[in-house]
Order: C-alpha cells, then sequence, then structure tokens
C-alpha cells in the first residue's frame, strides 16, 4: 500500500507519498510550485514521528502527512487564484475556471496581459487589459462572460477576480 496526498489548484500542484517501508525517523519533502514560472514558491518537510498510543505505523505517517497538507493549504490559501482566456467570440471571453473552481455567475473579474514571475514570491499580473462579468459555465470547470471591451482580450491572457 502506498501513502499519499495531493493537494491541487489550477496553478500549483504538491504530490506527497510514502512507501509501505516508510518509518519513524524518515523525512518526507514536498515542494509548492507556481507553474506560471515555474518558480519554486516553498519547500516543505516533515519527520514521520513515532506512533502515539494505540496507534501503528501507517496512522503515524498519515498523521505526519496531515500536518504537511495543512502546512501547504495554508500556503495555498494565500496565494491568489487566476485562470486563463481560452477564447474569444464577439463580446464573450471564455476562460479555463468556472463552477468547479468556485466561479459564481455575475462575478466581475479582471483581465491581465503578460505579467512577471519573481523569484520566490510569484506571479506579478502585467497590464489590465478588460473587465468582465462572467454569465454562464462551460463544462466542468469552464465559463465565459461578456465585455464590451473584448476586442482587446486575447487567448493566453491571464484573469482573476476583481478586488
Amino acid at each position: 500500500m502506498r501513502y499519499g496526498l495531493f493537494c491541487y489548484r489550477k496553478t500549483e500542484g504538491v504530490i506527497l507519498g510514502g512507501s509501505p517501508a516508510t518509518k519513524e525517523g524518515d523525512v518526507i519533502k514536498a515542494d509548492l510550485y507556481d507553474s506560471r514560472g515555474p518558480v519554486l514558491l516553498r519547500s516543505f518537510t516533515v519527520t514521520i514521528p513515532a506512533p502515539e498510543k494505540d496507534e501503528g505505523r501507517k496512522e503515524a505517517v498519515l498523521r505526519a502527512l496531515s500536518g504537511l497538507a495543512g502546512a501547504i493549504r495554508d500556503v495555498l490559501g494565500r496565494i491568489p487564484w487566476y485562470g486563463r482566456v481560452v477564447s474569444v467570440s464577439g463580446e464573450r471571453v471564455y476562460v479555463d475556471a468556472g463552477l468547479e473552481s468556485g466561479l459564481k455567475q455575475g462575478q466581475r473579474l479582471v483581465v491581465y496581459r503578460g505579467g512577471e514571475v519573481v523569484k520566490g514570491l510569484g506571479f506579478a499580473p502585467g497590464t489590465r487589459i478588460a473587465t468582465l462579468t462572467l454569465t454562464d459555465y462551460v463544462g466542468p470547470d469552464g465559463a465565459y462572460g461578456s465585455t464590451g471591451e473584448a476586442v482587446k482580450v486575447q487567448p493566453g491572457d491571464f484573469v482573476e477576480l476583481e478586488k
């Protein structure tokens, strides 16, 4: 049996795992990358603790992985969400995020062109191009919105929630 954990957001992913041979004192390392760079945002390590009373080795490993997952979720919660423009048709702008990403109809997204990956910090958006209002969903995790500024928008532009 493998022990493992996977944490994912559109731009950040972490896979953690251990083998049946994982034992007390072993160290598990996880690296969190921003794939827009790609840039290493943070490294995490956890040492497998000794099993507590009435706990086996498997439970001790899972407890350590759970603590590691909590630390990763905390960092992920502080990284701004973003999506990408997939297509533009008339005043409609299609993005690669939707219901599964937590977007809601009527939300406003800001469209940016370009940006810069700042080492150790992450992505800093470029020039503001337009603002669009989400109209409806497409597929399991896509959406579209409308904007009178759609002629300025291009596939590959970034979108983020309006603040």
